[in-house]
């Protein structure tokens, strides 16, 4: 090989060095257990989702931020900005439960509810209602996994959320228990091995099938838009209207 192909092949193989290391996403960890003596506080570890978020907005991090373990409820797992926020993912895992209290929030990025984690509303009981806008991937729980995930927007203590999946968004739900006050399934749904109750309306488009497997799907209020029909898969029985 001569030296001019040699260089251009050292060329091709940094270069694509450099764009899979651009490619990943660097993790910065959260847990109520991280304090200023913990090595990395700030930069990769936080005592909580606000500073973890911050600094990956502020710094244009393409970031995963991981919620090892919580003790409150605070923080904003989706919000309503867009600025650089394409950039992020968040993952919540076994054990750690996190909230939002923001009153409207457009999920931009994908979200991951693993086994054994929980992710709650946390608007305040006596403020309006919540409605988030999925415009993403959120994915709760994992196939065959012997934990269950866990989505719980109906609450005493605090404001029952409303879930919409936007056109692009897509909800998929595997061996969980997913609880919402009203629930538009104007993007995809996939729900399987899991028990869903929506306490007030649901909505379906027939353009993005709702599907469900080995799963129970109840909803208390009695409006259903759609029909029936936008269902893949197992038996229906419709009630109220």
């Amino acid at each position: 090989m001569k030296l001019k192909q040699i260089i251009f092949a050292l060329v091709a193989m940094l270069m694509s060095f450099s764009l899979s290391v651009s490619a990943q996403k660097t993790e910065l960890l959260v847990s109520s257990d991280y304090n200023s003596s913990t090595e990395g506080f700030g930069t990769s570890k936080f005592s909580n989702y606000a500073g973890a978020y911050a600094y990956a907005t502020a710094n244009a991090k393409n970031a995963t931020i991981v919620i090892e373990k919580t003790t409150t409820l605070s923080g904003n797992t989706f919000d309503n900005n867009h600025k650089n926020y394409s950039k992020l993912a968040v993952v919540i895992k076994d054990g750690a439960t996190m909230g939002n209290a923001l009153s409207k929030w457009d999920m931009t990025y994908p979200v991951t509810v693993e086994p054994g984690g929980t992710l709650t509303c946390a608007r305040p009981k006596n403020s309006s209602v919540s409605n988030i806008h999925i415009k993403n991937t959120l994915t709760v729980g994992a196939k065959g996994a012997t934990k269950k995930a866990v989505v719980d927007f109906l609450s005493d203590s605090y404001q029952d959320c409303d879930i919409s999946i936007r056109y692009n968004g897509k909800v998929l739900v595997y061996n969980a228990d997913f609880s919402v006050q009203d629930l538009d399934a104007q993007g995809t749904l996939t729900i399987e091995d899991s028990k869903v109750e929506v306490d007030g309306a649901f909505a379906s488009a027939t353009f993005y099938p709702t599907t469900l497997t080995n799963s129970e799907m109840t909803v208390n209020g009695n409006q259903i838009s759609g029909g029936l029909a936008d269902f893949a898969g197992g038996d229906s029985n419709q009630l109220g209207n």
